[in-house]
Protein backbone atom coordinates (compact mmCIF):
# COMPACT_ATOMS: atom_id res chain seq x y z
CA UNK A 1 0.00 0.00 0.00
CA UNK A 2 1.20 3.58 -0.88
CA UNK A 3 2.65 5.34 2.39
CA UNK A 4 0.27 7.86 2.28
CA UNK A 5 -2.67 5.53 2.54
CA UNK A 6 -1.52 3.69 5.39
CA UNK A 7 -3.69 4.06 9.07
CA UNK A 8 -1.44 6.10 11.18
CA UNK A 9 -1.57 6.42 14.89
CA UNK A 10 -3.50 9.11 16.69
CA UNK A 11 -0.57 10.57 17.22
CA UNK A 12 0.87 10.93 14.01
CA UNK A 13 -2.47 11.83 13.22
CA UNK A 14 -2.03 15.05 15.33
CA UNK A 15 1.16 15.80 13.84
CA UNK A 16 -0.50 16.20 10.60
CA UNK A 17 -3.09 18.47 11.35
CA UNK A 18 -1.23 21.60 11.12
CA UNK A 19 -1.77 24.88 10.23
CA UNK A 20 0.26 25.00 7.00
CA UNK A 21 -0.72 27.38 4.42
CA UNK A 22 -1.04 26.52 0.72
CA UNK A 23 -1.94 27.99 -2.54
CA UNK A 24 -4.98 27.10 -3.81
CA UNK A 25 -6.08 27.25 -7.28
CA UNK A 26 -9.92 26.86 -9.04
CA UNK A 27 -10.98 26.71 -12.41
CA UNK A 28 -14.91 28.04 -13.98
CA UNK A 29 -16.75 25.12 -15.48
CA UNK A 30 -17.18 25.01 -18.65
CA UNK A 31 -15.64 28.44 -19.55
CA UNK A 32 -12.09 27.19 -21.34
CA UNK A 33 -9.58 28.00 -19.09
CA UNK A 34 -8.21 25.56 -17.16
CA UNK A 35 -6.48 27.13 -13.59
CA UNK A 36 -6.17 23.83 -12.00
CA UNK A 37 -2.44 22.85 -12.18
CA UNK A 38 -2.06 19.31 -12.49
CA UNK A 39 -1.54 19.28 -8.63
CA UNK A 40 -5.14 19.69 -8.59
CA UNK A 41 -6.15 22.03 -6.35
CA UNK A 42 -3.25 22.61 -4.26
CA UNK A 43 0.25 23.41 -5.06
CA UNK A 44 2.00 22.60 -1.73
CA UNK A 45 1.22 19.41 0.36
CA UNK A 46 -1.99 19.14 2.40
CA UNK A 47 -2.39 16.19 4.90
CA UNK A 48 -6.08 14.98 6.27
CA UNK A 49 -7.17 13.02 8.60
CA UNK A 50 -10.86 10.48 8.10
CA UNK A 51 -12.02 8.95 11.30
CA UNK A 52 -14.76 5.86 10.92
CA UNK A 53 -15.80 2.42 12.07
CA UNK A 54 -15.77 1.20 8.31
CA UNK A 55 -14.07 -2.10 7.72
CA UNK A 56 -14.38 -2.17 3.94
CA UNK A 57 -10.32 -1.43 3.87
CA UNK A 58 -10.30 -2.82 0.17
CA UNK A 59 -12.95 0.04 -0.70
CA UNK A 60 -11.63 2.65 0.84
CA UNK A 61 -8.19 2.41 -0.10
CA UNK A 62 -9.35 2.26 -3.88
CA UNK A 63 -11.30 5.76 -3.17
CA UNK A 64 -8.96 7.50 -1.59
CA UNK A 65 -6.25 6.51 -4.90
CA UNK A 66 -8.74 7.18 -7.08
CA UNK A 67 -8.77 10.67 -5.58
CA UNK A 68 -5.42 11.17 -4.96
CA UNK A 69 -5.00 10.86 -8.95
CA UNK A 70 -6.97 13.88 -9.31
CA UNK A 71 -5.58 15.96 -5.91
CA UNK A 72 -2.27 14.42 -6.17
CA UNK A 73 -0.94 17.12 -3.63
CA UNK A 74 -3.60 15.69 -0.67
CA UNK A 75 -2.86 12.72 1.45
CA UNK A 76 -5.56 11.21 2.82
CA UNK A 77 -5.36 9.25 6.03
CA UNK A 78 -8.01 6.77 7.16
CA UNK A 79 -8.43 5.80 10.99
CA UNK A 80 -10.76 3.25 11.44
CA UNK A 81 -11.85 3.31 15.45
CA UNK A 82 -13.04 0.20 16.88
CA UNK A 83 -16.57 -0.49 18.57
CA UNK A 84 -19.81 1.64 17.05
CA UNK A 85 -20.62 4.98 16.22
CA UNK A 86 -21.17 5.45 20.03
CA UNK A 87 -17.36 4.83 20.47
CA UNK A 88 -16.71 6.78 17.46
CA UNK A 89 -18.33 9.88 18.61
CA UNK A 90 -16.73 9.60 22.39
CA UNK A 91 -13.26 9.31 20.64
CA UNK A 92 -13.83 13.09 18.72
CA UNK A 93 -15.61 14.81 21.74
CA UNK A 94 -12.75 13.61 24.33
CA UNK A 95 -9.72 14.72 21.67
CA UNK A 96 -11.42 18.25 21.02
CA UNK A 97 -9.28 19.53 24.35
CA UNK A 98 -6.41 18.04 23.22
CA UNK A 99 -6.64 19.58 19.54
CA UNK A 100 -6.58 15.66 18.18
CA UNK A 101 -10.00 15.42 15.86
CA UNK A 102 -9.61 14.19 12.84
CA UNK A 103 -10.50 16.84 9.58
CA UNK A 104 -13.32 14.61 8.50
CA UNK A 105 -15.74 11.96 10.92
CA UNK A 106 -18.25 9.00 9.50
CA UNK A 107 -21.38 10.17 11.89
CA UNK A 108 -24.92 10.18 12.11
CA UNK A 109 -26.97 14.05 12.03
CA UNK A 110 -27.63 13.11 15.84
CA UNK A 111 -23.83 12.99 16.53
CA UNK A 112 -22.97 16.42 14.65
CA UNK A 113 -26.17 18.07 16.56
CA UNK A 114 -23.88 17.34 19.70
CA UNK A 115 -20.38 18.80 17.68
CA UNK A 116 -22.32 21.90 16.54
CA UNK A 117 -22.88 21.92 20.54
CA UNK A 118 -18.96 22.33 21.11
CA UNK A 119 -18.53 24.82 17.61
CA UNK A 120 -15.94 22.12 15.95
CA UNK A 121 -18.48 21.96 12.56
CA UNK A 122 -17.50 23.20 9.24
CA UNK A 123 -20.87 24.80 7.07
CA UNK A 124 -20.29 23.12 3.65
CA UNK A 125 -22.39 25.94 2.09
CA UNK A 126 -19.22 28.26 1.15
CA UNK A 127 -17.90 25.37 -0.62
CA UNK A 128 -21.51 23.98 -2.03
CA UNK A 129 -22.18 27.15 -3.22
CA UNK A 130 -18.73 29.31 -3.80
CA UNK A 131 -18.23 31.51 -6.79
CA UNK A 132 -15.72 33.76 -8.28
CA UNK A 133 -15.47 37.28 -8.39
CA UNK A 134 -17.66 37.26 -11.34
CA UNK A 135 -20.28 35.18 -9.92
CA UNK A 136 -19.43 31.87 -11.69
CA UNK A 137 -19.17 29.07 -9.73
CA UNK A 138 -16.23 27.26 -9.13
CA UNK A 139 -15.53 23.80 -10.41
CA UNK A 140 -16.19 21.93 -7.51
CA UNK A 141 -19.43 23.93 -6.34
CA UNK A 142 -22.75 21.92 -6.04
CA UNK A 143 -25.08 22.53 -9.73
CA UNK A 144 -28.55 22.70 -9.94
CA UNK A 145 -28.29 18.84 -11.13
CA UNK A 146 -26.32 18.02 -7.83
CA UNK A 147 -28.83 19.49 -5.58
CA UNK A 148 -31.79 17.24 -7.17
CA UNK A 149 -29.89 14.31 -7.72
CA UNK A 150 -28.94 13.97 -3.97
CA UNK A 151 -32.00 12.32 -2.12
CA UNK A 152 -33.75 14.65 -0.39
CA UNK A 153 -34.53 12.75 2.55
CA UNK A 154 -30.90 12.36 2.85
CA UNK A 155 -30.11 15.82 2.38
CA UNK A 156 -32.89 17.13 5.24
CA UNK A 157 -30.38 15.07 7.82
CA UNK A 158 -27.59 17.51 6.64
CA UNK A 159 -29.13 20.45 6.77
CA UNK A 160 -31.97 20.25 9.57
CA UNK A 161 -30.10 21.53 12.82
CA UNK A 162 -31.14 24.27 14.89
CA UNK A 163 -28.34 25.84 13.43
CA UNK A 164 -28.68 27.04 9.89
CA UNK A 165 -26.44 25.58 7.33
CA UNK A 166 -25.58 22.23 5.53
CA UNK A 167 -22.73 20.64 7.95
CA UNK A 168 -22.78 16.82 6.80
CA UNK A 169 -22.98 15.23 3.06
CA UNK A 170 -25.31 11.65 3.18
CA UNK A 171 -22.43 8.88 2.10
CA UNK A 172 -23.68 5.83 3.55
CA UNK A 173 -27.79 5.23 3.40
CA UNK A 174 -29.89 2.12 4.66
CA UNK A 175 -33.43 1.70 5.36
CA UNK A 176 -35.18 -1.21 6.94
CA UNK A 177 -37.24 -3.83 5.32
CA UNK A 178 -39.80 -6.86 6.19
CA UNK A 179 -37.81 -10.31 5.42
CA UNK A 180 -39.91 -13.40 5.84
CA UNK A 181 -39.48 -16.97 5.46
CA UNK A 182 -40.87 -17.37 1.37
CA UNK A 183 -41.78 -20.88 2.37
CA UNK A 184 -45.38 -19.07 3.07
CA UNK A 185 -45.54 -18.74 -0.25
CA UNK A 186 -47.62 -20.80 -2.00
CA UNK A 187 -49.91 -21.72 0.82
CA UNK A 188 -53.10 -20.88 1.74
CA UNK A 189 -54.74 -19.92 5.25
CA UNK A 190 -58.34 -19.79 6.23
CA UNK A 191 -58.70 -15.80 6.01
CA UNK A 192 -56.51 -14.51 4.06
CA UNK A 193 -55.73 -12.89 0.78
CA UNK A 194 -59.63 -13.36 0.09
CA UNK A 195 -59.03 -17.76 0.59
CA UNK A 196 -55.99 -17.32 -2.39
CA UNK A 197 -52.68 -18.78 -2.12
CA UNK A 198 -50.29 -16.21 -0.53
CA UNK A 199 -47.88 -13.98 -2.98
CA UNK A 200 -45.14 -11.77 -2.65
CA UNK A 201 -47.22 -8.80 -4.00
CA UNK A 202 -50.00 -9.77 -1.27
CA UNK A 203 -47.31 -9.18 1.37
CA UNK A 204 -46.08 -6.19 -0.62
CA UNK A 205 -49.48 -4.32 0.07
CA UNK A 206 -50.13 -6.21 3.96
CA UNK A 207 -51.34 -3.84 6.58
CA UNK A 208 -50.62 -4.08 10.00
CA UNK A 209 -53.98 -4.90 11.07
CA UNK A 210 -54.25 -7.48 7.92
CA UNK A 211 -51.21 -8.64 9.07
CA UNK A 212 -51.21 -9.38 12.88
CA UNK A 213 -55.31 -9.76 12.74
CA UNK A 214 -55.24 -12.74 10.38
CA UNK A 215 -51.62 -14.23 8.83
CA UNK A 216 -49.74 -14.07 11.59
CA UNK A 217 -52.23 -16.07 14.09
CA UNK A 218 -53.01 -18.26 11.17
CA UNK A 219 -49.09 -19.30 10.93
CA UNK A 220 -49.03 -19.68 14.50
CA UNK A 221 -51.41 -22.08 14.20
CA UNK A 222 -49.97 -23.56 10.99
CA UNK A 223 -46.81 -23.84 12.65
CA UNK A 224 -48.08 -25.66 15.50
CA UNK A 225 -49.64 -28.20 13.61
CA UNK A 226 -46.91 -29.06 11.71
CA UNK A 227 -44.25 -29.41 14.52
CA UNK A 228 -43.27 -25.83 14.45
CA UNK A 229 -41.84 -25.98 11.40
CA UNK A 230 -41.00 -22.74 11.16
CA UNK A 231 -41.12 -21.40 15.18
CA UNK A 232 -40.02 -22.88 18.25
CA UNK A 233 -42.20 -20.66 20.49
CA UNK A 234 -43.94 -20.83 23.84
CA UNK A 235 -41.95 -23.11 27.06
CA UNK A 236 -38.41 -23.25 26.44
CA UNK A 237 -38.72 -21.39 23.05
CA UNK A 238 -38.22 -17.88 21.64
CA UNK A 239 -39.63 -15.69 19.25
CA UNK A 240 -43.03 -14.79 17.41
CA UNK A 241 -44.24 -15.16 14.22
CA UNK A 242 -43.37 -11.03 13.64
CA UNK A 243 -39.95 -9.84 14.67
CA UNK A 244 -38.64 -6.01 14.80
CA UNK A 245 -34.58 -6.17 15.51
CA UNK A 246 -34.75 -2.40 16.58
CA UNK A 247 -37.22 -1.28 19.18
CA UNK A 248 -35.70 2.30 18.35
CA UNK A 249 -36.71 1.91 14.51
CA UNK A 250 -39.82 0.33 15.80
CA UNK A 251 -41.05 2.94 17.96
CA UNK A 252 -40.54 5.97 15.50
CA UNK A 253 -41.35 4.20 12.31
CA UNK A 254 -44.78 3.58 14.25
CA UNK A 255 -44.99 6.84 14.96
CA UNK A 256 -44.24 8.38 11.46
CA UNK A 257 -46.75 5.89 10.26
CA UNK A 258 -49.55 7.12 12.44
CA UNK A 259 -49.09 10.42 11.56
CA UNK A 260 -47.87 11.17 15.13
CA UNK A 261 -44.55 13.77 15.68
CA UNK A 262 -41.93 11.99 17.08
CA UNK A 263 -39.97 15.05 17.56
CA UNK A 264 -39.36 18.75 16.35
CA UNK A 265 -37.26 21.72 16.52
CA UNK A 266 -38.28 24.57 18.47
CA UNK A 267 -37.50 27.33 15.92
CA UNK A 268 -37.29 30.31 18.75
CA UNK A 269 -34.91 28.47 20.52
CA UNK A 270 -33.46 25.71 18.94
CA UNK A 271 -33.96 22.82 21.40
CA UNK A 272 -35.69 19.81 20.27
CA UNK A 273 -39.11 18.91 21.42
CA UNK A 274 -40.82 15.65 21.93
CA UNK A 275 -44.24 15.34 20.79
CA UNK A 276 -45.33 11.64 20.91
CA UNK A 277 -46.74 11.89 24.26
CA UNK A 278 -49.16 14.86 22.86
CA UNK A 279 -52.43 12.34 22.62
CA UNK A 280 -53.62 9.03 22.94
CA UNK A 281 -52.52 7.44 19.55
CA UNK A 282 -49.20 5.94 20.59
CA UNK A 283 -50.59 4.99 23.57
CA UNK A 284 -53.00 2.73 22.00
CA UNK A 285 -50.71 1.31 19.28
CA UNK A 286 -49.00 -0.07 22.42
CA UNK A 287 -51.82 -1.62 23.88
CA UNK A 288 -52.31 -3.39 20.46
CA UNK A 289 -49.20 -4.71 19.98
CA UNK A 290 -49.05 -5.65 23.88
CA UNK A 291 -51.62 -8.03 22.92
CA UNK A 292 -49.72 -9.42 19.90
CA UNK A 293 -46.63 -10.39 21.96
CA UNK A 294 -49.04 -11.76 24.94
CA UNK A 295 -49.99 -14.26 21.61
CA UNK A 296 -46.44 -14.97 20.51
CA UNK A 297 -47.24 -12.89 17.39
CA UNK A 298 -44.89 -10.24 17.66
CA UNK A 299 -41.67 -9.35 20.01
CA UNK A 300 -38.52 -7.42 19.50
CA UNK A 301 -34.83 -8.78 19.87
CA UNK A 302 -34.48 -6.42 23.17
CA UNK A 303 -37.86 -8.61 24.71
CA UNK A 304 -35.95 -11.52 23.70
CA UNK A 305 -32.53 -10.99 25.08
CA UNK A 306 -31.05 -11.24 21.77
CA UNK A 307 -29.29 -7.99 20.03
CA UNK A 308 -30.87 -8.96 16.61
CA UNK A 309 -34.02 -11.15 15.57
CA UNK A 310 -33.38 -12.34 11.61
CA UNK A 311 -35.34 -14.60 9.83
CA UNK A 312 -32.60 -17.56 10.08
CA UNK A 313 -32.12 -20.87 11.11
CA UNK A 314 -32.71 -20.04 14.85
CA UNK A 315 -36.57 -20.52 13.77
CA UNK A 316 -37.11 -16.98 15.64
CA UNK A 317 -39.38 -15.26 13.26
CA UNK A 318 -41.61 -15.85 10.02
CA UNK A 319 -40.93 -11.90 9.48
CA UNK A 320 -38.55 -9.66 10.71
CA UNK A 321 -37.73 -6.57 10.50
CA UNK A 322 -34.44 -5.27 10.21
CA UNK A 323 -31.60 -2.78 8.32
CA UNK A 324 -31.31 -3.68 4.92
CA UNK A 325 -26.92 -2.92 5.66
CA UNK A 326 -27.40 -6.71 7.50
CA UNK A 327 -28.89 -9.12 5.09
CA UNK A 328 -26.42 -11.43 5.46
CA UNK A 329 -27.97 -12.42 8.51
CA UNK A 330 -31.13 -13.12 7.11
CA UNK A 331 -29.74 -15.58 5.15
CA UNK A 332 -29.84 -19.35 6.70
CA UNK A 333 -26.61 -20.89 6.75
CA UNK A 334 -27.94 -24.18 6.05
CA UNK A 335 -29.50 -22.75 3.00
CA UNK A 336 -32.84 -24.34 3.69
CA UNK A 337 -35.03 -21.73 2.29
CA UNK A 338 -34.91 -18.31 0.28
CA UNK A 339 -35.57 -14.95 2.15
CA UNK A 340 -38.80 -12.52 0.52
CA UNK A 341 -38.11 -8.53 0.91
CA UNK A 342 -41.31 -6.45 1.89
CA UNK A 343 -42.26 -3.44 2.51
CA UNK A 344 -42.94 -3.06 6.21
CA UNK A 345 -46.88 -2.57 7.08
CA UNK A 346 -48.76 0.55 7.04
CA UNK A 347 -52.09 0.88 9.52
CA UNK A 348 -55.16 0.27 7.64
CA UNK A 349 -55.91 4.42 5.99
CA UNK A 350 -52.76 5.61 6.53
CA UNK A 351 -49.34 6.35 3.82
CA UNK A 352 -46.50 3.36 4.17
CA UNK A 353 -43.14 5.08 5.92
CA UNK A 354 -40.03 3.26 6.29
CA UNK A 355 -36.87 4.91 8.20
CA UNK A 356 -34.24 5.99 5.58
CA UNK A 357 -30.70 6.20 7.80
CA UNK A 358 -26.87 5.74 7.08
CA UNK A 359 -23.90 7.91 8.41
CA UNK A 360 -22.52 10.63 6.61
CA UNK A 361 -19.41 12.24 6.45
CA UNK A 362 -18.62 15.54 8.60
CA UNK A 363 -15.94 18.02 8.03
CA UNK A 364 -14.38 19.15 11.39
CA UNK A 365 -13.17 22.77 11.75
CA UNK A 366 -9.40 22.16 11.94
CA UNK A 367 -6.31 22.90 10.69
CA UNK A 368 -5.70 25.26 7.93
CA UNK A 369 -8.39 26.48 5.46
CA UNK A 370 -6.12 24.48 2.58
CA UNK A 371 -7.27 21.22 5.28
CA UNK A 372 -10.62 22.64 5.46
CA UNK A 373 -11.06 22.49 1.62
CA UNK A 374 -9.63 19.22 0.68
CA UNK A 375 -11.64 18.23 3.48
CA UNK A 376 -14.84 19.29 1.29
CA UNK A 377 -13.44 18.51 -1.67
CA UNK A 378 -12.30 14.57 -0.71
CA UNK A 379 -16.19 14.21 0.82
CA UNK A 380 -17.75 15.78 -2.15
CA UNK A 381 -15.89 13.43 -4.49
CA UNK A 382 -16.98 10.54 -2.61
CA UNK A 383 -20.35 11.08 -3.15
CA UNK A 384 -20.26 11.60 -7.06
CA UNK A 385 -22.12 9.33 -9.23
CA UNK A 386 -19.82 6.66 -10.01
CA UNK A 387 -17.90 6.72 -6.52
CA UNK A 388 -21.28 6.24 -4.79
CA UNK A 389 -22.50 3.94 -6.85
CA UNK A 390 -19.44 1.76 -6.40
CA UNK A 391 -19.55 2.15 -2.68
CA UNK A 392 -23.34 0.88 -2.63
CA UNK A 393 -22.16 -2.15 -5.62
CA UNK A 394 -19.23 -3.07 -2.92
CA UNK A 395 -21.35 -2.91 0.72
CA UNK A 396 -24.69 -3.70 0.03
CA UNK A 397 -25.73 -0.19 1.39
CA UNK A 398 -27.42 2.47 -1.32
CA UNK A 399 -26.09 4.83 -3.13
CA UNK A 400 -27.38 8.40 -2.35
CA UNK A 401 -27.89 9.86 -5.91
CA UNK A 402 -31.73 9.38 -7.85
CA UNK A 403 -29.19 8.59 -10.50
CA UNK A 404 -27.60 5.75 -9.74
CA UNK A 405 -31.16 3.60 -9.36
CA UNK A 406 -31.29 4.20 -13.27
CA UNK A 407 -27.75 3.27 -13.84
CA UNK A 408 -27.31 0.14 -15.95
CA UNK A 409 -24.81 -1.30 -13.00
CA UNK A 410 -27.46 -1.26 -10.67
CA UNK A 411 -30.60 -2.13 -12.78
CA UNK A 412 -27.91 -5.08 -13.87
CA UNK A 413 -27.33 -5.83 -9.37
CA UNK A 414 -31.16 -6.30 -9.03
CA UNK A 415 -31.81 -9.19 -11.39
CA UNK A 416 -32.18 -12.52 -9.39
CA UNK A 417 -31.51 -14.42 -12.23
CA UNK A 418 -28.58 -16.55 -12.33
CA UNK A 419 -28.26 -16.05 -8.47
CA UNK A 420 -27.63 -19.37 -6.20
CA UNK A 421 -30.85 -19.80 -4.28
CA UNK A 422 -30.68 -19.14 -0.11
CA UNK A 423 -27.37 -17.01 -1.20
CA UNK A 424 -26.79 -13.54 0.20
CA UNK A 425 -26.39 -12.50 -3.34
CA UNK A 426 -30.15 -13.59 -4.26
CA UNK A 427 -31.48 -11.83 -0.98
CA UNK A 428 -29.32 -8.62 -2.07
CA UNK A 429 -30.75 -8.28 -5.48
CA UNK A 430 -33.80 -8.19 -4.21
CA UNK A 431 -32.97 -5.49 -1.46
CA UNK A 432 -31.99 -3.44 -4.41
CA UNK A 433 -35.35 -3.94 -6.08
CA UNK A 434 -37.09 -3.04 -2.76
CA UNK A 435 -35.01 -0.06 -2.45
CA UNK A 436 -35.94 1.36 -5.84
CA UNK A 437 -39.50 0.93 -5.10
CA UNK A 438 -40.05 2.62 -1.63
CA UNK A 439 -38.01 5.68 -2.01
CA UNK A 440 -41.16 7.82 -1.88
CA UNK A 441 -42.08 6.33 1.27
CA UNK A 442 -38.90 7.93 3.23
CA UNK A 443 -38.49 9.40 6.44
CA UNK A 444 -35.98 10.44 9.19
CA UNK A 445 -36.24 12.47 12.24
CA UNK A 446 -35.06 16.11 12.69
CA UNK A 447 -31.70 15.63 14.75
CA UNK A 448 -30.79 17.74 17.48
CA UNK A 449 -29.13 17.49 20.84
CA UNK A 450 -30.15 14.79 22.38
CA UNK A 451 -32.15 12.74 19.55
CA UNK A 452 -30.19 9.82 19.58
CA UNK A 453 -30.81 9.57 23.24
CA UNK A 454 -34.69 10.77 22.20
CA UNK A 455 -34.87 7.50 19.91
CA UNK A 456 -33.05 5.11 22.20
CA UNK A 457 -35.17 5.35 24.83
CA UNK A 458 -38.49 5.68 23.16
CA UNK A 459 -37.28 1.88 22.07
CA UNK A 460 -37.11 1.25 25.23
CA UNK A 461 -40.73 2.42 26.35
CA UNK A 462 -42.20 0.11 23.55
CA UNK A 463 -39.88 -2.56 25.02
CA UNK A 464 -41.41 -2.11 28.54
CA UNK A 465 -45.08 -0.85 27.00
CA UNK A 466 -45.34 -4.35 24.98
CA UNK A 467 -43.70 -7.06 27.46
CA UNK A 468 -45.33 -5.77 30.16
CA UNK A 469 -47.00 -8.56 32.81
CA UNK A 470 -50.05 -8.32 33.09
CA UNK A 471 -52.58 -6.03 31.85
CA UNK A 472 -51.74 -2.86 30.84
CA UNK A 473 -53.98 0.31 31.60
CA UNK A 474 -54.26 3.51 30.32
CA UNK A 475 -53.04 4.66 33.87
CA UNK A 476 -49.60 2.08 33.42
CA UNK A 477 -49.52 3.35 29.64
CA UNK A 478 -49.55 7.15 31.32
CA UNK A 479 -46.59 6.54 33.73
CA UNK A 480 -44.36 4.86 31.46
CA UNK A 481 -44.63 7.67 28.76
CA UNK A 482 -44.32 10.34 30.95
CA UNK A 483 -41.21 8.46 32.86
CA UNK A 484 -40.03 7.91 29.52
CA UNK A 485 -40.12 11.85 28.06
CA UNK A 486 -39.20 13.35 31.23
CA UNK A 487 -35.63 10.89 30.78
CA UNK A 488 -35.60 12.25 27.09
CA UNK A 489 -35.72 15.84 28.80
CA UNK A 490 -33.05 15.19 31.11
CA UNK A 491 -30.63 14.17 27.41
CA UNK A 492 -31.67 17.16 25.94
Amino acid sequence: MNKSRKILSLVTAAMMISTTSCSLFSKKPNSGTETVTAAGHFAEKVKIEWKSTFSYTDQIDKLIADFQEIEPNVEVTYTKISGNYSALKTNVIDGIGAANIPNIVTCYPDHVAEYLDYGIVLNLEKYMDAEDANGEKLDYAWTDEDYEDVLPSLMSQCNSFAAKGTYMLPHTSSTEAMFYNEEILGKTFEGCNNGNPITARYLNDITWEELMGNLAPAIYKYNADHGNCWLNVGEGGKGAVVAYSGSDNAFVTLTEQQGVTFSAINKSTGNGEIHFNDDRTMKNVMKQFHGYYQDDLFTTAALESETNLNVNEKLYAVFATGSTGGIKYQVPSDASFNTGVMRIPNFKGKPHKVISQGPGLCALKVGSDAQKLASYLFMNFMIQKENTLYWALETGYFPVRSSCFEDDLYIEATSTKGKTEASTDLLKAKVYTYASTVQQDFFTNVPFKGSDSARSLAGSLLDECVGYEGEITDSVLDEKFAAAVNEILKKM
